[in-house]
């Protein structure tokens, strides 16, 4: 009865997850499934409370930063429009405690990272298709020759993908490297690649970089899989040559434009977004609490295009300090338990997608992406995990 139980959570989970990536449309899957999904999750799961103890640090932090959110509320020009805010990061906040309270075992896990691949690679697909013209185009998927799959934005869209590519890369080191299996995995990987590329986003490609190079570093040095990550590397190199090719100049150009060495990979309008950052650091300086949730872009017409700058801005340093902890923290923790493995997953895997995603906030708004708490609560899941086996082992040398 336990198993059959445990398959049927596995199933909602992976079907539940499977909607992760459509946010372009008026009332996002995710959204609607989410209030349904963690209700009955927390009625039916007792540990809920319990669990609240393996992340006493970042409940304290979290409630400081939802405390002086508050506060900061009431400094609003526009008070619906801050309360609006207000919730909407609520909700975030409450996707990070679905997952780090409710998931406890290796099914479950499996279930949620399965079904959010399923929804990268659906994305991705339908960009290629409609990008060589198998489809016509019945949705939003680009943004002019930007792809930008169910999101709104390229630069939403793109790094979405990113956790998907290292994941599908890790299922290909586990068969042989010159298997079929391999060979598919790396395939769809360099799909999602070239899919990432497609979406031009300077901050997205950094981020992959980044990512790659942690990653890569770690199986090289803890794994040694060397032959692995030479053809790795060659078939992505030549699959995304190839797609490249095939889709025409549009994409090499324009990534060519984006990424200018005469300009240093900076455009004209990076200078207006130094200078409204500035400005937000300013606001905060002078403003105990902020002005308030979502007022910087009704003030300046313009986005802060930094999460850390944002919160300054609109909710203070004591807010910033608050959520900085909390990032620091699950970094402290994930670099120290990098080499151990939770569910024949290397920890290391989720410490380089944690770069990169923090990375990645520093160039674009990511307080209410669902995948950055979404990676913080996998984050998390990995961490409490790890410490359970680590403290597993010492409990057994001592026997």
């Amino acid at each position: 009865m336990a198993i059959k139980q445990t398959y049927m959570t596995a199933s909602i989970l992976f079907v539940f997850f499977c909607t992760f990536g459509i946010m372009n449309t008026a009332i996002k899957p995710f959204d609607l499934f989410f209030v349904i999904v963690a209700g009955l999750f927390f009625i039916a799961k007792k540990q809920n409370i319990e669990a609240l103890r393996d992340i006493r640090f970042i409940n304290y932090a979290l409630l400081v930063f939802i405390s002086v959110s508050l506060l900061s509320v009431l400094s609003s020009h526009t008070l619906n429009q801050g309360f609006s805010y207000f919730i909407h990061t609520l909700f975030m906040i409450a996707i990070y405690y679905f997952l780090s309270i409710t998931i406890r075992s290796k099914k479950e896990f499996k279930a949620i990272l399965w079904g959010y691949i399923c929804t990268v690679l659906i994305s991705s697909l339908a960009v290629i298709l409609q990008k060589i013209g198998v489809i016509d185009d019945i949705g939003t998927w680009f943004q002019g020759v930007r792809a930008q799959g169910f999101f709104m934005d390229p630069n939403d869209f793109s790094p979405f993908l990113i956790l998907a590519i290292i994941l599908l890369i890790e299922k290909a080191f586990s068969y042989q490297y010159f298997s079929l299996k391999y060979m598919f995995f790396c395939a769809l990987a360099g799909m999602v690649t070239f899919v990432l590329l497609a979406g031009m986003s300077r901050a997205a490609i950094l981020n992959l970089f980044i990512v790659f190079v942690i990653y890569l570093f770690y199986t090289l040095f803890y794994k040694k899989k060397v032959a692995q990550v030479v053809m790795l590397a060659g078939l992505l190199g030549a699959g995304s040559f190839m797609i490249m090719t095939m889709a025409g100049d549009s994409i090499i150009h324009y990534l060519s434009v984006r990424f200018a060495s005469s300009s240093l990979v900076l455009q004209s309008y990076d200078w207006d977004r130094f200078f409204f950052q500035q400005q937000g650091i300013l606001l905060g300086s002078t403003n105990l609490f902020g002005i308030g949730p979502g007022q910087f872009e009704l003030q300046f017409s313009y986005a802060t295009h930094n999460l850390f700058v944002r919160i300054i801005a609109e909710n203070g340093w004591i807010s910033f300090l608050s959520f900085s902890a909390i990032v620091l923290y699950i970094l402290f923790l994930l670099v120290h338990y990098r080499k151990q493995e939770v569910w024949n997953l290397p920890v290391y895997i989720f410490l380089a997608v944690y770069i990169g995603v923090i990375v990645n906030s520093f160039f674009l708004d990511t307080l209410h992406w669902r995948y950055l708490w979404f990676i913080m609560g996998l984050c998390t899941i990995i961490i409490n995990q790890a410490a359970k086996i680590k403290k597993g082992k010492q409990s057994h040398s001592l026997v």
